[in-house]
């Protein structure tokens, strides 16, 4: 084993630590804790060999993900989290929804509108009430109960540290236009530093 192995790997089990000290009942200190994890992950060897390693196993890591756009990167069983990326693409934003956790989102390349919604309070119809576009560098943490899309572009990459609130589900396997699709967007978009 290399330097550069022993390092890659020291750098994996220091992070998974981290995530697992995460206080996602705490938002605000869930925010400060996962974007530092999230920004020394995303500038590390760790990542290309995260994605290069999912790749070799698409179409497993595509089917355990209930959304088209993630790809299950880790997802150790003996702790509380999951970490995803956000392959992007040109399809429509999916309709508003609270996702089924607390989640940490940074933006690694390309970029994505994100928007939250709020209730109206005359006829209880969801609402758009901000809408931003979310650059390279830009990270933010989101509640269980924030209803919200995300709109992506094909060289949107994006990491996702999440609360693990069940056992990954397991789901029918990705076909193969998903995952050639997908496959061409990772390849597309440089993720090495």
């Amino acid at each position: 084993m290399s330097t550069t192995d022993v390092d890659v790997a020291n750098q994996a089990e220091r992070q998974s630590v981290a995530a697992t000290e995460i206080d996602w009942d705490d938002i605000d200190k869930a925010s400060h804790q996962s974007h530092a994890l999230l920004r020394e992950l995303a500038e590390s060897e760790l990542l290309a060999e995260l994605v290069a390693e999912a790749v070799e196993d698409l179409g497993r890591r595509l089917a355990e993900v209930d959304h088209t756009e993630r790809l299950l990167l880790l997802s150790p069983t003996d702790r509380d989290w999951v970490l995803e990326v956000l392959v992007g693409d040109d399809a429509p934003p999916a309709e508003p929804a609270p996702p089924s956790t607390a989640y940490s989102v940074l933006s690694v390349r390309g970029g994505f509108n994100f928007t939250i919604f709020h209730r109206d309070g005359t006829d209880g119809r969801l609402v758009a009430s901000v809408t931003r576009f979310e650059q390279p560098g830009s990270c933010y943490t989101c509640r269980a109960s924030l209803v919200q899309t995300l709109g992506t572009t094909n060289d949107t990459l994006a990491l996702i540290l999440r609360r693990r609130t069940a056992p990954i589900a397991e789901h029918a396997a990705a076909d193969p236009e998903r995952i050639a699709s997908v496959r061409a967007r990772l390849r597309a978009v440089e993720v090495s530093r």
